[in-house]
C-alpha cells in the first residue's frame, strides 16, 4: 500500500470514527432492538444504513473528480491549499473541543437533524428506510466528513489522473467500520455494548481525530507545495 492509499484510508476511517457519526449509528441500532428486532435484522439494517453512505460519497466523489478534470491544473492546486487549510482548521476545533467542550464553534448535528433521525429509527424499520437513512445522514454530516472526500479525490486526480481507486476506496474504507458493527451485531453482540464502548471512549476519539485532522492537512499542504511525494 502507497502512502496515498494510506491517505485515503486514514481520511476515511476518522470520518466514520467520529463521535456524531457513531451516535447515529447507535441510535439507530438501539431503537430497532428496543423495539424487539432480531439481532440479523439490525445486523441487515445497518448493513443497508452502510450501503446508503456508499453511495453517496462515492457519487460525491465522481462528481468532484469530474469537475476537477475540466479547470487547469493550477486552479485544482489552489482548492487543495484551501481543502488542506480546512482540514487543519478543523482539526484545531475537534482539539478545542476536547478541553472546552460546547465553548464557541463545534462539530455536531443540529437539533432538528437528530430528531429527525430518531424520528426515522424509531418509526421505520425496513431496510429500504435503512438505506435511505445512511444517505440522509451522509447528508446532514457533510460539513464534518465532505472535506476529507473531497481532499483524498483532489489528491488522487493530481498523482493519478488515470486511476479513479480513490474515488471508490473512500467510501469502502468509511463504511469498513459499520460492516464490522453488522458482524458483531450477527454474533451476538448487544447494542448497550457498543452504546457503552462510544460513551468511555468519545472524548478521546475527539481529541485522536482531531490531531489525525491536522496530520493530514499538513500531509496535503506538503505534497501541493512539492515537499513530499505521495506516490
Amino acid at each position: 500500500m502507497n502512502t496515498l492509499a494510506i491517505f485515503v484510508a486514514v481520511s476515511a476511517i476518522i470520518a466514520v470514527l467520529n463521535p456524531p457519526t457513531l451516535s447515529v449509528i447507535i441510535m439507530s441500532i438501539t431503537s430497532l432492538l428496543g423495539k424487539g428486532k432480531h439481532a440479523k435484522h439490525t445486523a441487515l439494517h445497518t448493513l443497508m444504513f452502510a450501503a446508503g453512505v456508499l453511495t453517496f460519497y462515492t457519487l460525491v466523489a465522481l462528481i468532484f473528480r469530474q469537475l476537477l478534470v475540466s479547470i487547469p491544473v493550477g486552479a485544482v492546486g489552489y482548492i487543495g491549499i484551501i481543502l488542506g487549510s480546512l482540514i487543519t482548521l478543523f482539526g484545531l476545533l475537534e482539539v478545542k473541543d476536547y478541553f472546552w467542550y460546547g465553548s464557541g464553534l463545534s462539530f455536531s448535528l443540529t437539533a432538528g437533524a437528530e430528531k429527525q433521525i430518531h424520528s426515522w429509527t424509531k418509526k421505520h424499520h425496513s431496510h429500504f428506510r435503512g438505506y435511505l437513512l445512511g444517505i440522509y445522514t451522509s447528508l446532514r454530516l457533510s460539513h464534518y466528513t465532505l472535506i476529507l472526500v473531497l481532499s483524498s479525490t483532489l489528491l488522487s486526480t493530481l498523482l493519478e489522473p488515470r486511476s479513479i481507486w480513490a474515488v471508490a476506496s473512500w467510501g469502502l474504507w468509511y463504511v469498513l467500520p459499520l460492516v464490522l458493527i453488522v458482524v458483531l451485531l450477527a454474533f451476538g453482540m448487544t447494542a448497550y455494548s457498543i452504546t457503552t464502548w462510544k460513551e468511555q471512549t468519545k472524548h478521546n476519539m475527539r481529541l485522536s481525530v482531531g490531531i489525525m485532522y491536522i496530520l493530514l492537512g499538513w500531509v496535503m499542504l506538503a505534497v501541493l507545495a512539492g515537499g513530499l511525494k505521495l506516490v
